[in-house]
Parts: structure tokens; C-alpha cells; sequence
């Protein structure tokens, strides 16, 4: 069997260091307020750095939503683009005489639409 109470082992002697000292230090009366204290105020920090985070970020999109809310109501609206005005009529009958027939005019009507909304929503 081999005996190790001759090896070096700096566990027992920070412990043997530690109790050596338990005679000289003494802990304050106000020790654990202090510690309780300090806890305290550092849950209270953390809760509102919490707080305000969440609150710029609601405030960021609550601004992102009410931009892009009010340049929508910029852009013209889709109803008025369907309106029809008698130069969009006469389009439209001279592309039917022109031997191309209603229902292709009708798709070129619209493709010329979304060309128009295209146009409108590149900002």
C-alpha cells in the first residue's frame, strides 16, 4: 500500500490556511444586509434594462408600422386606377377593331395595371 501523507496537495493546505485564520477574521454585523442589499439593486438594473429594451423595440415597430401605414395611404389607391375614362375606353375598342380581340385587350388592360402599381410602389 503506498502512503500519500508525504504528497504535496493544495486542498488541505488552502483549508489548513482557511481554519488557521477563522481565530483573526470576523464578519461584520452588516455583512448580509449589504449582500442583500446589493442583490436588490442588481435584480431592479436588470429589470429595467428588461424593460426598456422591449419598450424601444415595441416603439421600433410601432414607428416601422404607422411609415409604412401612412405611405400607403400616399400611394394612389388600386380603385382609382380601375376607374374607367373614356381614353381607356377608346383604348381598349381600338385594340378590339384593331384584329385583336376582347378578351387579349382585356390581359393587356391589366398587364398595363400592374405596370402602373409597379411603377407606384418602387420607392
Amino acid at each position: 500500500m503506498i502512503d500519500v501523507r508525504g504528497e504535496y496537495d493544495p486542498m488541505r493546505e488552502t483549508e489548513a490556511l482557511i481554519r488557521s485564520a477563522s481565530g483573526y477574521v470576523r464578519v461584520s454585523s452588516d455583512l448580509r444586509p449589504r449582500v442583500v442589499e446589493a442583490a436588490r439593486l442588481y435584480r431592479r438594473e436588470r429589470r429595467a434594462r428588461y424593460l426598456i429594451r422591449h419598450l424601444a423595440i415595441a416603439v421600433v415597430f410601432i414607428t416601422w408600422g404607422v411609415i409604412s401605414t401612412v405611405d400607403r395611404m400616399k400611394v394612389e389607391r388600386a380603385s382609382d386606377w380601375l376607374s374607367t375614362s373614356p381614353d381607356d375606353t377608346s383604348r381598349i375598342s381600338a385594340r378590339s377593331t384593331g384584329g385583336i380581340g376582347e378578351d387579349w385587350s382585356l390581359v393587356d388592360s391589366f398587364a398595363e395595371l400592374r405596370d402602373k402599381l409597379a411603377a407606384s410602389l418602387r420607392l
